[in-house]
């Protein structure tokens, strides 16, 4: 799978992995972060990814897949609240989570969705908004 909007962040180095987190979250675009490496998850990357490709306002999008959901507790401490808590945010609940310039937390996609274009154009969108 070729993703070229996509930041994975490494799965077997916590400290790598939160450095990667840092330095992606500080170039700029609005980001949609993907738990999981489930068929949903996987299916929200391809779609994301693809979606990332359009600047929408002015704005540079991006895709972060968090493939070990257990890394939240330490990455997330890099963001701010938004619309949402970020401790409110459960990778075992939400497929992803939309993330604003500011890294601020805006849009949850609940697990019991199937991601589809229109669901991640929105996911974006929310982001862009704040």
């Amino acid at each position: 799978m070729a993703l070229e909007n996509t930041v994975s962040i490494p799965i077997d180095d916590l400290n790598a992995a939160e450095a990667l987190f840092i330095s992606t979250l500080a170039n700029d675009k609005i980001s949609i972060i993907i738990f999981g490496d489930t068929e949903k998850s996987k299916l929200a990357i391809t779609l994301a990814d693809n979606l990332a490709n359009a600047v929408t306002s002015g704005f540079h999008r991006q895709v972060i897949w968090v493939k070990d959901p257990s890394q939240w507790n330490t990455l997330r401490t890099h963001l701010r609240n938004g619309t949402l808590s970020v401790h409110d945010i459960d990778p075992r609940e939400s497929i992803g989570v939309s993330i604003t310039l500011s890294n601020k937390t805006e849009y949850a996609l609940d697990i019991s969705k199937t991601p589809d274009n229109l669901t991640l154009t929105l996911v974006f969108l929310n982001a862009s908004k704040a």
